[in-house]
């Protein structure tokens, strides 16, 4: 029975000791701090070491060699002193002004180095105040505090005295006394579960959105005009979202969590949890278009809530479709409310314009061949209420009714069903109604002839809102040809997603090493091309720089080469020590 007793009084002595600080990991830690921060909207976490793994960066070879050199140099943890193993933080938050606060969590590995490179490459004033180092750079408008387990580099924020005077007054001291009591919040601060889920999670890059922070500080870029504010509030408080985005080989995929409120997602029921009628994606022209999309929504619940947003032009889109005929509530009984849209390629053309003075000019654009399919649940009514409208059933004086009277005589009927207006092409099946730019496309459908597109592990039908888009498609088209380095980089892009969150992935056409890594060498090889063609002579002068060094080695005799050898070796031996 002692025995239990004093069990009991080590766990109430523990938890004592943990809701006092002490014990805490540096997520429970960093979650305390960031509630001493005013309505941070947006966060960042990630681990620099990791990502720097993964893209190989600091290693000779990913990248051109001089930026290679120029990396190594500042972010060497030799020369910074920063631990880049632990994970490091970005927050956005309300400002005093209108211009919202940064803010950045890290930790210092060796604070020697550290205070060196501040002080050499900053030319930095380095102070003290209750325990901890402190830096104010009011000309940059930023500011330094950190102690043994916790830096942060911040803003300082701009009043408008101050952006007269030119200089920061006495924020940076007012933002260094806040950054201070920020980081005793680590230890004696009240722990966030969210947050500390969020700053757990294991992927390569956490984001994390709140609504009602964005809104806080909305409010205070409004100013006095906040009424057109008011009307969106339940909207922008109600959002708050985290993306976990993480750097596979081969791809970057993407994780959406949503965290809606109750209200919102009442007003957005709309959106339901299935996808498009899977039918629908049977009337492509080839099985894989260079994109494809879905939306399924619920008419009249859309209808609902664009109501709710504007009345007034909700009233007038209403008045506008009598006119023409029609009421609102049989389009919602007629659409099932299942959209697809198709882009099956780019047609590229030249065109010869003739102002009517000078030689006619050729102009070349390009001309995406497109397609969208609408889901129907009454084709009766809509070819009835259509037959009628041609008919001239429909009555009304207004400029918008003949205009579209005028549109009503232009259509062609053709003898295999499809309706010709315009550039469009339309055909209405038994429950669905076909619309496109493309002849040889839109002939297909009426024929029976099209096909089905290629719908990857299910991503363009199981959520309301799906996407799909093929990369390859766009090779060799030269109107793409500026971006060719990177579209020979990618192969494909889907997405899905309903009101609970959605998924994102991008595949490379490398699947041999990590995403990451890929991204890197390639934006280090597009840097380098730019600035050889925007600066033609820095290669053919780094080349002589180098000739011009062997040339010197060479001319060393032994004796030199000693020296030299003797220099650098006691070079490396003070470093050491």
């Amino acid at each position: 029975m002692k025995n239990f007793g004093k069990i009991l009084v080590v766990s109430a002595l523990s938890i004592v000791l943990i809701g006092c600080g002490s014990g805490r990991t540096r997520e429970q830690k960093v979650s305390a701090m960031m509630n001493k921060i005013d309505s941070p909207f947006f966060v960042a976490n990630t681990n620099l070491q990791n990502l720097m793994d993964k893209s190989e960066v600091m290693k000779e070879g990913t990248i051109p060699f001089t930026y290679y050199q120029v990396l190594t140099f500042f972010l060497a943890v030799e020369l910074t002193g920063i631990d880049y193993s632990t994970d490091v933080q970005l927050i956005v938050g309300e400002g005093e002004s209108f211009v919202p606060n940064f803010y950045g969590i890290f930790k210092v590995e060796n604070e020697e180095l550290f205070k060196e490179l501040l002080e050499t490459e900053a030319n930095a004033d380095i102070k003290e105040k209750d325990g901890m180092q402190y830096v104010i750079k009011d000309k940059e408008q930023y500011c330094l505090v950190w102690d043994k387990e916790f830096a942060i580099i911040s803003s300082i924020p701009m009043d408008f005295a101050a952006m007269i005077s030119g200089n920061g007054g006495k924020q940076g001291q007012k933002m260094i006394d806040r950054n201070i009591e920020v980081i005793k919040a680590a230890e004696d601060g009240e722990v966030d579960d969210d947050w500390v889920d969020f700053l757990t999670n294991e992927s390569d890059i956490s984001l994390h959105y709140d609504g009602e922070g964005f809104y806080s500080y909305m409010e205070t870029m409004a100013m006095d005009d906040k009424e057109d504010m008011e009307k969106m509030k339940e909207m922008y408080e109600g959002m708050g979202y985290d993306m976990f985005i993480n750097f596979d080989k081969g791809a970057v995929n993407m994780e959406l969590v949503a965290d809606l409120s109750d209200g919102l997602i009442e007003k957005l029921n709309f959106i339901g949890k299935d996808g498009v009628d899977a039918k629908l994606l049977n009337y492509g022209k080839s099985e894989n278009p260079l994109m494809s999309g879905t939306y399924k929504v619920q008419i009249g619940g859309l209808m609902d809530y664009f109501e709710d947003l504007s009345k007034d032009d909700y009233e007038k889109m209403i008045e506008e479709v009598a006119e023409i005929g029609l009421q609102m509530e049989d389009i919602e009984e007629a659409l099932s409310g299942d959209m697809v849209y198709m882009v099956d390629d780019i047609s590229e053309k030249t065109e010869e314009i003739d102002f009517g003075y000078d030689a006619p000019i050729k102009v070349d654009r390009s001309e995406p061949n497109f397609a969208f399919v609408l889901g129907v649940s009454d084709m009766d009514y809509i070819q009835n209420t259509f037959q009628e409208m041609l008919a001239g059933a429909a009555e009304g004086s207004s400029e918008e009714m003949q205009d579209f009277q005028k549109d009503l005589e232009k259509i062609e009927m053709l003898p295999n069903g499809l309706m010709k207006m315009g550039d469009a092409l339309v055909f209405m099946g038994a429950d669905f109604i076909f619309a496109s730019n493309d002849s040889t496309w839109a002939n297909m459908v009426a024929a029976g002839t099209s096909v089905k597109i290629n719908n990857p592990d299910g991503v363009l039908n199981e959520k309301p809102f799906g996407m799909y888009a093929n990369f390859e498609r766009l090779l060799g088209l030269e109107s793409m040809k500026d971006g060719e380095d990177y579209i020979k980089m990618l192969e494909s892009f889907s997405a899905s997603a309903n009101l609970s969150g959605g998924n994102i992935s991008i595949k490379l056409t490398d699947a041999s090493q990590n995403s990451l890594k890929v991204l890197t060498q390639t934006i280090g090889s597009v840097l380098a091309e730019f600035e050889k063609e925007s600066n033609p002579s820095m290669e053919q002068e780094l080349e002589e720089a180098v000739i011009e060094t062997e040339d010197a080695f060479n001319k060393l005799n032994d004796e030199d080469l000693k020296e030299i050898e003797d220099a650098v070796n006691d070079a490396f031996d003070d470093l050491n020590e």
